[in-house]
């Protein structure tokens, strides 16, 4: 068993809040490290953490789940008779040296906790039986193992008309509760992944090296975000060891143009099926081709007859990526 230590949180303000964060990695965090969160990979966190990028302030929904934080934490109560309370403290863990864990709330008498989650009724095919976002399930697990608690709980409002538990436990014989929508067992080599995970990661940024570039929104939107611009006026670039690369991304290229002319293919014939029929109907699916009329503002004769809306035009730009 390892070290553990409290910090205190209350009080705090936002740069000195930030600076202890900042400190180790949190269970926020944890699932873009390990490649699970869908808006954030860990390139893009890298690029945060070194200020590449600048850091995520929340938005209108991570205000509102803030605000409906305390409902969830009664109602997970009145469900299932257990008594939660907040825990202002910033926990860590010898064990676990790159990780800290901010539990939303504790269980009174008991060593487990609760993590609370709101997301919008659109994200509702994420539950399904026992599944959740993994994301959810990594960071719970990385509050087990700081704390040493062999259970935790989350609870789930989804579109604020679905209230969802789940229970994790390191032992088959902890009781199970029929107001869970899931159990599952975590297994002790996933707390390993968790400690390999993090170290790696925190490698990462001490020597400023980035971790591995994937092909996900979040690293690309990084990339745009951290190099908005090429520098005018420098020599090319000379790749070593991309050639192969280079090479995939030709041969991905034509099996893409070969499939698109496929597809369009397939379009014509069953245009070609139709005729003047707007709809037709192959087995369960239904094929529309309708005829839609769009409006669109002819920007060229504006300015030609009115040369003054000129000035209303702006200017942006952005960096194309192409290889020839």
């Amino acid at each position: 068993m390892g070290k553990i230590t409290k910090t205190p949180v209350a009080g705090l303000n936002h740069e000195e809040w930030l600076a202890l964060r900042h400190q180790s990695i949190g269970g926020s965090e944890i699932g873009a490290i390990l490649g699970l969160n869908p808006w954030q990979s860990a390139y893009s966190l890298w690029c945060e953490r070194t200020g590449r990028t600048p850091a995520f302030e929340g938005n209108l929904q991570t205000r509102v789940g803030t605000a409906l934080e305390d409902t969830v934490a009664r109602l997970f109560a009145e469900t299932s008779g257990l008594e939660v309370q907040r825990t202002n403290f910033l926990y860590t863990n010898t064990d676990f040296p790159h990780l800290h864990a901010l539990p939303d709330r504790l269980v009174r008498g008991r060593r487990t906790g609760l993590e609370i989650k709101t997301t919008s009724a659109f994200n509702g095919d994420q539950f399904r039986g026992q599944e959740f976002p993994a994301q959810y399930y990594a960071q719970s697990v990385q509050y087990m193992g700081i704390l040493e608690y062999d259970e935790w709980f989350i609870a789930v409002l989804i579109g604020n008309h679905d209230l969802r538990f789940y229970q994790l436990v390191r032992s088959e014989e902890i009781q199970a509760h029929d107001w869970c929508s899931g159990r599952l067992l975590v297994e002790d080599g996933e707390f390993e992944a968790l400690k390999a995970a993090g170290a790696a990661f925190w490698e990462c940024l001490e020597k400023d090296i980035p971790p591995a570039v994937d092909g996900s929104d979040a690293t690309t939107e990084a990339l745009n975000e951290a190099y908005p611009e090429s520098g005018d006026g420098m020599e090319p670039m000379t790749f070593f060891g991309r050639e192969s690369l280079v090479s995939e991304w030709f041969s991905i290229k034509e099996q893409m143009d070969s499939l698109e002319t496929r597809k369009q293919e397939i379009r014509n014939i069953l245009c070609a099926d139709m005729g003047l029929y707007e709809t037709g109907v192959c087995g369960e699916h239904r094929i529309t081709w309708k005829t839609q009329t769009r409006n669109t503002f002819d920007s060229k004769r504006a300015v030609k007859e009115h040369p003054e809306l000129a000035s209303y035009y702006r200017q942006s730009s952005t960096r194309v990526f192409t290889i020839k």
